[in-house]
């Protein structure tokens, strides 16, 4: 049986020709409505693709890409009130000791 890195090394032209980006609007939003500093660090958690981290890269901030592994990782490493914390709004630096 194949595995998914071979599955999709074969196919990626397509999913680059095919796969949907992420619009603009998002950044936009985000400097807008949240006051997201330029060149600030973002962190696509969940990321799969990476495809949101690189709008984001694109537009001058720093990113990183978590994908699926290390997002499992932190959920069941972390306490239910941090995983709250998280879902509702960013942390304070230094919170998360």
């Amino acid at each position: 049986m194949e595995d998914s890195v071979s599955r999709f090394s074969r196919t990626v032209e397509y999913y680059i020709k095919y796969r949907p980006g992420y619009p603009q609007a998002i950044v936009d939003l985000l400097r807008a409505e949240c006051h997201l500093a330029n060149g600030a660090v973002v962190a696509d958690v969940g990321a799969g693709t990476g495809l949101l981290a690189g709008l984001f890269i694109k537009n001058g901030y720093r990113a990183s890409a978590l994908k699926g592994g290390v997002v499992d990782w932190l959920t069941a490493n972390y306490p239910v009130e941090t995983k709250e914390a998280l879902r509702s709004a960013p942390p304070e630096p230094g919170s998360l000791k």
